[in-house]
């Protein structure tokens, strides 16, 4: 596998919930969730300890919709 990521056939990116390398997910904003912390996510409920975490993680999104808002205004 190795060896297929140095060759670029292989991508693999940061997920933003669980900080590890992953291949499969959602980009949001331009930012990678995984599948796994995607099915963890919505299955999570408001009372559970996870929740919090997804929360904050989450925010960073906002702060990546600011930045593309402002971009898109400057582009017009």
């Amino acid at each position: 596998m190795e060896e297929l990521v140095r060759m670029g056939k292989a991508s693999f990116k940061d997920c933003l919930i669980c900080k590890s390398g992953k291949d499969h997910g959602i980009h949001i904003l331009g930012s990678f969730i995984c599948h796994d912390c995607e099915k963890e996510m919505v299955r999570a409920d408001v009372k559970d300890d996870c929740y919090s975490v997804y929360v904050e993680r989450l925010k960073g999104l906002e702060a990546e919709m600011f930045i593309l808002g402002e971009k898109k205004q400057v582009n017009k």
